[in-house]
């Protein structure tokens, strides 16, 4: 829990409006007990898929009009990413139920798979289906071909889905 403050830190001191909002962490008896950010109140995952589909059977189905708000929300993501990648902050775990809705503005959330470059990823926990299993470190390349995937999915492009 320590380097999820230490990364949230990081990002108080550079904010931006495509990642949570941290307000600070609660402290007793020398350990950290709990981590504070601004409520958000629905997922992407929630907003796109309230079936609670799976990966594939929803990315399969039919959905006509979503291009340019799947854009407006990629796009949002891809920048907050850029963005934790300037400060040396790979997230390592890019899905849509990491991705919070404020109104329409997409917020990137969960920051304990985080790490630097070549950090490994051995005891990071991910999200099923939303990684590539062979990656065994921390990669920019993670939270890019995570990103295209969660595109690739909202678009229901299944071909073009890797993981």
């Amino acid at each position: 829990m320590l380097e999820e403050v230490q990364i949230c830190e990081r990002s108080r001191k550079n904010p931006h409006r495509n990642i949570a909002a941290y307000h600070g962490c609660e402290v007793k008896d020398g350990r950290i007990t709990g981590i504070y950010f601004t409520k958000y109140t629905e997922t992407l995952m929630q907003r796109v898929n309230p079936g609670k589909l799976g990966k594939r059977p929803f990315a399969s189905q039919v959905r006509r009009g979503m291009s340019d708000e799947v854009q407006r929300w990629m796009d949002g993501v891809e920048s907050g990413m850029r963005h934790l990648h300037s400060l040396g902050i790979l997230h390592n775990d890019i899905n849509p139920s990491n991705i919070m809705l404020d109104g329409n503005i997409p917020v990137i959330i969960d920051f304990d798979s985080c790490g630097q470059e070549g950090h490994s990823l051995g005891t990071v926990k991910r999200t099923y289906e939303w990684y590539d299993e062979n990656v065994k470190e921390a990669m920019p390349s993670n939270d890019i071909d995570a990103l295209e995937e969660m595109r690739m999915w909202l678009l229901g492009d299944t071909a073009k889905l890797k993981f």
